[in-house]
């Protein structure tokens, strides 16, 4: 089991592929990849404190985190009812 910190994903944030100069043609294959990267190194035993900017709508909260963690084996609905994101 790990514990993970992390930070400044941005996901659906268009414009950080220019700012950061992000190896990315598009957000759609910045998002893909960084899901992809995300459940290769996350185990569903694992703990993953994140400390922020996660994504730049709102939506993308509910939209990329649940996936995250049902895709590591974790309870979704358990896991965003406890509010603990």
């Amino acid at each position: 089991m790990n514990t993970w910190f992390t930070s400044d994903h941005h996901f659906g944030h268009t414009n950080i592929i220019k700012y950061c100069n992000r190896p990315f043609n598009s957000v759609a294959h910045m998002n893909a990849l960084m899901e992809v990267d995300w459940n290769s190194i996350v185990a569903p035993e694992d703990t993953v404190y994140y400390l922020g900017d996660f994504a730049m709508q709102p939506n993308m909260v509910t939209k990329i985190l649940p996936k995250l963690i049902e895709e590591a084996g974790w309870s979704t609905d358990t896991y965003i009812t406890n509010g603990k994101f």
